[in-house]
């Protein structure tokens, strides 16, 4: 119990963890990164080198629960990139799906063209021969009963 006879909740990882709905050790993964260079560019001995105001501390927390990138780390293309992917993964998978089923109808529609286009024309090499319709002709049987006929 505290002094004000409250009594006192301890937080482990383990505490967070549950009430977050994951594991400690995705926890660990979760909190490393973003947060850490938050954090270490706000305790950095030089002054320069910290945050100028509370402000943009506050900004740079903000923009990491938005999922947007941070001012304190480097702005690389990698970092960026993975930042926008991300947030819109949905969006991306969707155009994925779009272009994978529309180069797989283009492909279906020019294979369908060349084997057409192939089916019409004989090779160089092939003779042209005329085929002639026939027609079947079964034996005749006289019914006039006259030998001239």
């Amino acid at each position: 119990m505290s002094r004000d006879g409250s009594t006192r909740t301890v937080v482990t990882p383990q505490s967070v963890a549950e009430v977050r709905a994951t594991r400690p050790e995705e926890l660990t993964r979760c909190l490393r990164g973003d947060l850490d260079t938050i954090v270490m560019k706000a305790m950095r001995p030089e002054p320069e080198q910290r945050y100028a105001s509370a402000e943009e501390f506050s900004t740079d927390i903000e923009r990491h629960l938005s999922g947007l990138p941070i001012k304190a780390r480097k702005p690389t293309l990698l970092y960026r990139g993975g930042k926008f992917v991300r947030r819109h993964t949905e969006s991306l998978a969707t155009a994925v799906l779009i272009l994978a089923v529309t180069a797989g109808l283009g492909l279906w529609a020019g294979r369908r063209s060349w084997k057409q286009k192939n089916a019409t024309e004989p090779p160089p090499s092939a003779l042209h021969i005329r085929i002639r319709p026939s027609v079947a002709i079964w034996g005749f049987k006289n019914l006039s009963s006259r030998p001239d006929t």
